[in-house]
């Protein structure tokens, strides 16, 4: 219905309410017209005859209803539809406006999904109306030529009447369900009447899906009638109704139907009968039939196409009645919802917000209608720009993030948002859903089982220093006690001896703290978009060299030229610990190669794969791996792989180790390229 030519006249005396209206209608392309008063509603009206009149009770001069009535008085505006506009909810106002004429009502403030849907219905109803009123005229002209040339003629009156009562079918079906958005409560009434009209002894509405399975089965019958079942279920002995009825209306019984539903329909009296089918949606739903006893009984013209229409207005009305049952399902989950749902304009303004915001962010539903997004969006690091993440959200991409906001009494409190487009008409987006979950007290979980983990890894680490200080510490004591008791006695080498195998465990424990040493350099560490690709090649050139002097090939392989986001001086550190547990692995190896690959995962993560053809590992040794202090060499600290994972961590890297004793071992290092720094990956 939305075209440029559509005009809705806008009756209400709040210049901020006319403007959102104004705001919201001009934006779905309609010409809107306004006046504040009553009488510059009224004659506006009769001056500009708009399609709509979207008119507010509580006027300064006359109310609403006054001025329904006189538009409805007005042979100029009588046709004009009326929807009433409150914010008071009194009772008796819904059924008041109707029985001055409207045909909706709606409540203050406007819901613009629902305000575009409502107008959109309204307009939808008059075009019909006024197609039904096309119609009227139409049989109307009819009649009154049947009636100028055949008036003499008995057989003309009837049918005249006939046409009146088919005329009347159609009005009736069509305000029955504009007044309602439940069909089911007035379909027996539509069924009873339409059968009395069109003499028909038998009306049935039968609904059904696919392969005939029957759902619902709505019937009326005239008093004293002999007919016993639907013509759609004897039919339906033959071929699936979906399939009869997917041509459109059928009449009969014909030549077509097979010889024994002749018999069938004899049995229940049925000589004649019209289905048509109704469509929901665009898919054949159910169908409503029209049984007579009569066998000289024949359908006009007329009154199938009447009959059609009124098919299409049931059809439609029970369309209109799903969706008005999904969306008061959808806002009660959203209503019962846990988390805090809020719904903002595509600007940030929040025009919904569901019960549960308030235990979130302290703000009731009505205070938060009407504020800006980033006025409770607070982030106490600043990393939350609203403007930027609704740009990025616009562009198709959806926002997760984790940030410190601020409850209305003014405590911090952490929280997870997602926000979503929701898009509209043609595609484009025209609202955020925004959905908020407290995270503090996961956060505060998290924090005690982060601590009782850091207690254990400290006694862990302290358990694995003292015994590895303890044993060269014990041989030391042990040498020097000997020498204390036996100085005069030793010859010289044999006190040379002692005296070297005491600086060799005075070396190892001179290493191991060289490796703790290690374990916290390059703590501060500047992440940058680094080259890989040149990153490999540089580190083969300056190691080549010492590998091929112990026999060993290095080779690479490069399948993409991606940025890593990583600090190359810590990159480096890791392939070195890498490169040496590599060396050591391929002592006894043939031809010993490490091959390193670089590697592509998705848009927002690369490989690199470090490789060798060593003795591998055994299941059981790849889950100690990472654990400080073991070791499978003999002189090993055990420290070597946990430093690198140290620094990988650090790095928002991921290392992860594959291997078969026998087979070599791949040591597969996941890094975050220059993608992942769009809004989306903020956290």
């Amino acid at each position: 219905m939305k075209t440029e030519k559509v005009c809705i006249l806008l009756v209400d005396d709040d210049p901020l309410i006319l403007a959102i209206l104004r705001y919201i209608l001009e934006h779905e392309q309609y010409t809107v017209l306004d006046a504040q008063n009553g009488r510059c509603g009224l004659q506006l009206a009769e001056e500009e005859q708009p399609d709509l009149i979207l008119l507010d009770i509580n006027l300064p001069d006359i109310n609403g209803f006054s001025v329904c009535k006189q538009l409805k008085e007005n042979k100029k505006t009588k046709g004009v539809p009326v929807i009433f506009l409150t914010a008071t909810g009194m009772e008796g106002h819904e059924y008041r406006g109707f029985e001055e004429g409207a045909v909706d009502f709606l409540r203050k403030p406007v819901n613009k999904a629902q305000l575009c849907a409502r107008v959109n219905n309204a307009l939808d109803m008059q075009a019909a109306r006024q197609k039904l009123e096309q119609q009227t005229l139409d049989l109307e002209r009819a009649n009154a030529l049947l009636k100028e040339a055949l008036a003499s003629q008995q057989r003309t009156s009837c049918n005249l009447v006939q046409r009146d009562h088919i005329l009347s079918s159609v009005n009736y079906v069509a305000k029955s369900f504009l007044k309602t958005d439940n069909w089911e409560e007035i379909i027996k009434n539509v069924l009873k009447y339409l059968g009395e009209n069109i003499d028909s002894e038998h009306v049935y509405l039968k609904t059904f899906e696919p392969q005939i399975a029957q759902r619902r089965h709505y019937t009326w019958y005239k008093t004293n009638n002999t007919i016993t079942c639907s013509s759609i279920d004897l039919l339906a002995m033959w071929r699936p109704p979906i399939e009869l009825l997917s041509g459109g209306a059928i009449s009969g019984p014909d030549a077509h139907v097979p010889h024994f539903l002749w018999g069938e329909f004899e049995n229940n009296n049925i000589r004649t009968y019209l289905i048509l089918p109704i469509y929901v949606y665009k898919q054949l739903w159910g169908c409503i039939g029209f049984d007579c006893s009569l066998a000289g009984r024949s359908w006009a013209e007329p009154l199938v196409e009447a009959m059609k229409t009124s098919s299409d207005i049931i059809g439609t009305a029970i369309q209109r009645t799903f969706e008005s049952r999904e969306r008061t399902r959808l806002a009660a989950a959203i209503n019962e919802f846990a988390d805090c749902v809020l719904m903002t304009d595509k600007v940030g303004t929040i025009f919904y917000a569901n019960p549960a915001s308030t235990q979130i962010t302290g703000y009731l539903p009505e205070e938060l209608v009407g504020l800006k997004l980033s006025q409770v969006q607070h982030d106490e690091q600043n990393r939350f720009d609203c403007r930027e993440v609704l740009n990025a959200v616009a562009g198709g991409a959806e926002w997760h993030g984790e940030i410190k906001n601020r409850h209305k009494d003014g405590t911090f409190y952490d929280e997870s948002v997602a926000i979503i487009s929701v898009k509209g008409k043609l595609n484009r987006v025209n609202s955020f859903c925004v959905i908020k979950h407290d995270q503090t007290e996961k956060k505060r979980l998290e924090s005690i089982a982060e601590a009782a983990n850091l207690m254990d890894n400290v006694g862990f680490v302290f358990s694995g220093i003292r015994h590895e200080l303890g044993n060269p510490l014990n041989s030391l004591k042990m040498a020097i006690s000997v020498l204390l008791r036996q100085l005069g006695d030793l010859p010289l080498d044999k006190i040379k001896e002692f005296l070297d195998r005491s600086m060799g465990e005075i070396k190892r424990m001179e290493y191991l703290l060289y490796s703790l040493k290690n374990f916290n350099i390059l703590e501060e560490q500047k992440l940058v978009l680094t080259d890989l690709a040149a990153f490999l090649e540089n580190f083969k050139r300056v190691h080549e060299k010492d590998l091929l002097g112990n026999g060993v090939k290095m080779e690479l392989h490069i399948k993409t030229n991606a940025r890593g986001l990583v600090d190359e001086r810590v990159l480096h550190q890791v392939f070195l610990n890498l490169l040496t547990n590599a060396v050591n692995a391929l002592q006894h190896t043939l031809a010993p190669l490490i091959s390193i690959h670089l590697l592509r995962k998705d848009d927002q993560f690369v490989q690199m794969i470090f490789q060798d053809n060593g003795c591998g590992i055994s299941e059981q040794v790849r889950k100690q791996l990472f654990k400080p202090f073991f070791t499978t060499r003999a002189k090993g600290t055990g420290l070597g792989l946990t430093i690198v994972k140290k620094m990988l961590t650090s790095m928002s890297c991921t290392v992860s180790i594959e291997g078969k004793v026998g087979k070599g071992t791949r040591i597969i290092i996941t890094l975050p390229t220059e993608k992942s720094a769009s809004p989306r990956a903020k956290r």
